[in-house]
């Protein structure tokens, strides 16, 4: 008895993509949370769930830049001349993306419950959720629009160390950069604050996605011929 169509669809999509960078994550985080529940309280530097928050986004990002990327897409013009829109092609490859990260996240964000001081589920998942979508998204725009992978995840991953070791500092310095702060701590600012911040992410990531979509909607601009739509 064959799978259902859109289960055999996800298992091809994935296999495109490639199954190791969430599989990695989900290694990464179960190591760290490991080594953080074994070490001696006054040896932990960093709070479990910091370890979720710092590797999820991340994993997304780096993979995001490579799943469409034209300088290293080997069959790209047979993708521009399939029936289906390059934009659909892209925004499948993304879902199935997410799907599979999130996944481990989630996974991970369930291990941080049984380990002392653990947060709730909820506020867990929203430390990684919005800037997860934010860096990805920022990842996938930006390969789109330079039409390079590297310096998508090049671009992104300098962002993402940025803002973890330098993120406080920038919102101390200039207060209004506090809603694109993507390690904000829950502790450290109002409610309000925080769900500004989340939401500010989110929209922003749904955004940019959006304009990568947008991007590969001309085909020959993806296939980098002159005479391509502005």
């Amino acid at each position: 008895m064959q799978s259902p169509l859109f289960l055999r669809y996800f298992r091809l999509t994935a296999q495109i993509i490639g199954w190791f960078p969430p599989l990695g994550g989900a290694v990464a985080m179960g190591l760290g949370l490991a080594l953080v529940a074994s070490a001696p309280p006054e040896a932990q530097t960093w709070p479990p769930v910091r370890i979720v928050e710092a590797i999820v986004p991340l994993g997304v990002a780096l993979q995001a830049a490579f799943i469409l990327a034209p300088d290293s897409e080997a069959p790209l013009e047979m993708l521009c001349a399939l029936r289906r829109p390059l934009d659909g092609i892209l925004l499948n490859r993304m879902l199935t993306l997410l799907l599979m990260q999130f996944a481990a996240a989630l996974a991970a964000s369930a291990a941080t419950m049984v380990l002392p001081d653990s947060e709730s589920f909820f506020a867990v998942v929203a430390r990684w959720l919005s800037p997860s979508l934010f860096v990805g998204g920022l990842s996938l725009f930006t390969v789109q629009l330079t039409r390079q992978g590297v310096f998508g995840a090049l671009m992104t991953t300098l962002l993402w160390g940025g803002l973890l070791f330098g993120g406080d500092a920038m919102v101390a310095r200039w207060p209004f950069t506090l809603p694109f702060h993507i390690f904000l701590q829950p502790a450290s600012v109002s409610l309000a604050d925080y769900v500004l911040n989340r939401c500010v992410l989110l929209i922003v990531g749904v955004g940019v996605t959006l304009g990568a979509l947008y991007l590969v909607r001309d085909e020959e601009r993806v296939l980098g011929l002159r005479g391509g739509k502005t």
